[in-house]
């Protein structure tokens, strides 16, 4: 079984003072938070920021690692691929999204309190749950 490891985040900006999430539209059509492929040398943390500005246009500074999801897809030539993916809490600015349309098919900002139900992946739901909990948290 073929390795692979990934990394993405969950984008936070505000807009008009109102925390909001920055969802993609993946190649099957389904809504989840922006990843990729972690290159040899990268750490995870680059990966996030690059694969996020890569997808959508939009730049994050990592304020923290949120946690990791795991699971399996069969890929044409590599066969039983076992995939673990790294996310972290990235803070943006808010700026409109610019969809990469060759590897995903929509990016937009959707308010934080509906983002987890927007999500179309229980694993990430999970990670948006756990990110969600930490931006709400009260400031110490």
């Amino acid at each position: 079984m073929t390795e692979e490891r990934s990394a993405g985040g969950v984008v936070v900006a505000r807009k008009n003072g109102e925390p909001e999430v920055l969802m993609i539209l993946d190649s099957y059509g389904r809504w989840t938070l922006p990843k990729g492929v972690v290159e040899p040398g990268e750490s995870p943390e680059e990966t996030a920021v690059r694969e996020i500005r890569e997808e959508t246009g939009v730049d994050g500074k990592v304020q923290e690692r949120i946690g990791e999801i795991e699971y399996h897809y069969r890929h044409p030539q590599l066969g039983l691929v076992h995939k673990k993916v790294s996310f972290f809490l990235l803070q943006a600015v808010y700026v409109e999204p610019v969809p990469l349309l060759k590897e995903i098919r929509e990016a937009r900002w959707i308010p934080a309190s509906k983002a987890y139900d927007y999500c179309e992946y229980e694993n990430a739901k999970g990670i948006i749950k756990k990110a969600l909990e930490r931006i709400n948290r009260p400031r110490e």
